[in-house]
């Protein structure tokens, strides 16, 4: 007949198509925003210790300050250290013990600082550790920082100084001792990175480990 070939099954044309430029972003996953939230908790945890902190080392001495605090929260991580393979512990403990005595080196610089300063002057110099982390990773790591990561630092830095109202008092010994913490928790944060990486421990097993080498220093110290 002179009808022609039939004709395939029809296809949507491009203008019915869904348009990716206008679909909605995924929402992100429940784990995402519960790491976010996670994050948030140990921020407001970390701030709020300054205070209780300070009221603590009225009664009692640095050493036995660290000691106490890390010893305790090291109990609680032991298990995941116990549980972990044998070739998984000793890489943790190569990896963290050293991370451990940085971490010391940092808390005991950031406790006797607080110390002989104010808890917000504390809370100010600690929190430039986010303005030398990016150097840190850049002389250590070869990472250039973006620029940014120059405006977020900046922004980050103001917002701490509008928060704490600025260093206050003339500069002491502590806030000398706090400043240093800062630019040793930037290095210990590039550390942590690049041995993290290269550590098949697990994640708490590690964490363990160099929170045992903290609760072990001021034990030695004594």
């Amino acid at each position: 007949s002179g009808q022609g070939p039939h004709p395939g099954p029809l296809r949507s044309s491009p203008s019915a198509m869904p348009s990716s430029a206008t679909a909605a972003p995924p929402a992100p996953p429940l784990s995402l925003r519960l790491s976010d939230a996670a994050l948030l908790l140990v921020a407001v945890l970390w701030g709020t210790s300054y205070g209780v902190a300070k009221g603590a080392l009225v009664y009692y001495p640095v050493l036995g300050f660290l000691a106490v605090r890390f010893g305790l929260t090291f109990a609680l991580l032991l298990p995941a250290l116990l549980q972990a393979s044998a070739a998984q512990r000793r890489a943790a403990l190569k990896a963290g013990l050293p991370l451990g005595l940085l971490l010391a080196a940092i808390f005991g610089c950031e406790t006797w600082g607080l110390a002989h300063t104010q808890a917000s002057n504390a809370a100010l110099l600690i929190s430039l550790c986010v303005v030398f982390t990016p150097l840190a990773e850049w002389a250590l790591l070869g990472r250039c920082p973006t620029r940014a990561v120059g405006w977020c630092t900046g922004v980050s830095l103001l917002g701490a100084v509008l928060l704490s109202g600025g260093v206050r008092g003339p500069w002491s010994v502590g806030d000398a001792l706090i400043l240093a913490a800062a630019v040793l928790r930037a290095v210990q944060v590039c550390c942590t990175s690049r041995l993290a990486q290269r550590t098949p421990a697990p994640a708490l097993a590690l964490t363990a480990a160099f929170l045992m080498g903290v609760f072990l220093r001021p034990l030695t110290s004594r």
